[in-house]
């Protein structure tokens, strides 16, 4: 079971099943209750802030006891960064936390003393993943339940005040006072469903989400493409700079300068198809769509997650999963315009397996790894150029992980690094039944942690600067806090979660 895979399971689910026959009649225009601005309700999708100290939590009213689902924007400055001063930011006032009921060593925290709530929004049923824009402008976010994109900007009214503005209300809530207002809910605009003719309608569940923020692409007198956003060390600039521009036809020793505008890339779980948004700073259009990646069974073909190779690259290869499919499929964008098949997997690259989740490359794009749910397993791909110039895509090792695994993030190895071994990287695996994330070592290939978290866990944030990560604990209710630094004793521990811990599920 997984919550943002679609696969149900239990008495909490049931109303969730009666709308996926009748999603029309989920909007959040209709009676009913309206949910609450400082509240999570099933969390589901989590995206950190860039520049500023603040976490964003969508919530997916899984059971559908409210008229929507929300966007919140949660204010991490009261959160010490060391865990080791909550008890002394509790004992000074400075935050509202108590030890936890069953494990004291772990910190409760309401969410309502974080959430700023007149910066919530409504939004539809089922969000699955966030992303934010690198200036931390814009966001966005698929909701499966009423079938589109929802972008928003991101504005400071002040010092450590937001506004989420996805509406033509200039003032925002902010302006209005306590209640409902303009701002509470997105209008059409923002909420991107159809072509700018209107003749293409945008496919059903609309799920996984990658941002592609387009810089200059710099040419290497061998031809090969890189950007200041794909990873490799030595980085590139993030313009042309002295770097003489590319001429027509030209593919070596130039730089092919930004456009200026972001591809955002949308998988959908029913089809199997995939989307193309444009975003040009003041608008998002969806521009193209392509399904036939996979084969699936019956109607479902079950596009999950999204991955490019060669960040900020228009052209760069991409990679969707799929979780009813035993290969991968890949992508490229022509003219910013069309999306046109790119390199395919031989058959059996991520064998064994059947039911492939998260994706993520290494830094570098020199591989790509998988999260297979059948059996659990994290697979490792070589995904270096072969004597074709396609990448080889040739498996390298596969690690058992836990049961149900769904996300990927990959970090640094901050202990590897203090020991002087340098570009050393973990991957961690949240496993949704097992209430669990596996840490596996990228270099050897093998399990080397275990973190126990909250009960049904379904997003992961990593948090670099400060060394810990943030998890969207489903089905209690919260979102916990995880240690990340070696340093301290508490290095891999979940050490705080913010929420009340609740049983959601209604036997």
């Amino acid at each position: 079971m997984d919550a943002r895979s679609g696969q149900r399971g239990g008495a909490a689910y049931a109303c969730v099943c009666a709308c996926a026959v009748a999603l029309t009649a989920c909007a959040t225009e209709d009676p009913g209750i309206t949910p609450p601005r400082d509240r999570f309700y099933f969390p589901t999708a989590l995206a950190l802030d860039p520049v500023r100290p603040f976490l964003y939590v969508a919530s997916s009213n899984a059971d559908l006891l409210y008229n929507g689902s929300t966007l919140n924007v949660v204010d991490l400055r009261a959160i010490p960064g060391d865990p080791r001063e909550v008890a002394a930011a509790v004992k000074a006032g400075t935050i509202s936390c108590k030890a936890g009921t069953t494990d004291p060593s772990v910190w409760e925290c309401p969410e309502d003393k974080l959430v700023q709530s007149d910066a919530s929004l409504r939004i539809g049923h089922y969000p699955s993943e966030i992303r934010v824009s690198s200036d931390g402008a814009r966001l966005f976010l698929p909701v499966r339940g009423q079938n589109y994109l929802l972008w928003a900007s991101i504005v400071e009214r002040g010092p450590g005040v937001l506004d989420l503005r996805c509406n033509d209300d200039p003032g925002g809530c902010r302006d209005a006072g306590a209640g409902n207002c303009a701002a509470w809910d997105c209008d059409d605009a923002h909420r991107v469903a159809w072509s700018e003719d209107r003749r293409r309608a945008l496919p059903s569940e609309p799920f996984g989400i990658y941002l592609n923020e387009l810089t200059a692409v710099h040419l290497s007198d061998a031809g090969v493409r890189r950007t200041c956003r794909d990873g490799a060390l030595p980085a590139v600039p993030c313009d042309c700079g002295a770097v003489p521009r590319c001429a027509d036809g030209q593919t070596r020793n130039c730089c092919l300068a930004a456009s200026g505008e972001s591809h955002v890339y949308v998988t959908h779980l029913s089809g199997g198809e995939v989307s193309l948004f444009a975003h040009d700073g003041n608008r998002v259009t969806l521009r193209d769509f392509k399904g036939g990646f996979f084969t699936g069974s019956g109607d479902i073909r079950g596009a999950f997650s999204v991955a490019a190779q060669r960040p900020g690259d228009p052209e760069s290869p991409v990679y969707v999963s799929s979780r009813v499919d035993s290969n991968l499929a890949s992508f490229v964008v022509a003219d910013s315009n069309r999306i046109i098949d790119g390199p395919r997997a031989p058959i059996g690259a991520i064998a064994p397996g059947t039911d492939a989740r998260g994706l993520a490359f290494h830094p570098g794009g020199e591989r790509l790894y998988v999260v297979n749910r059948a059996p659990a397993s994290l697979v490792a791909l070589d995904m270096t150029p072969g004597e074709d110039g396609a990448p080889r895509q040739a498996p390298l090792w596969v690690a058992e992980v836990c049961s149900e695994p769904s996300v990927l993030r990959i970090a640094p190895d901050w202990a590897r690094r203090a020991q002087g071994i340098a570009g050393a990287y973990l991957a961690y695996v949240v496993c949704f039944a097992a209430a669990e994330i596996f840490v596996v070592d990228l270099t050897l290939g093998r399990v080397v942690d275990e973190i126990i978290v909250g009960r049904g866990p379904n997003a992961l944030v990593i948090d670099e600067p400060n060394r810990r990560a943030f998890i969207a604990n489903f089905l209690e209710n919260t979102v916990g806090v995880i240690d990340l630094d070696p340093a301290r004793s508490s290095y891999h521990r979940m050490v705080l979660r913010i929420g009340n811990v609740q049983d959601l599920i209604r036997h």
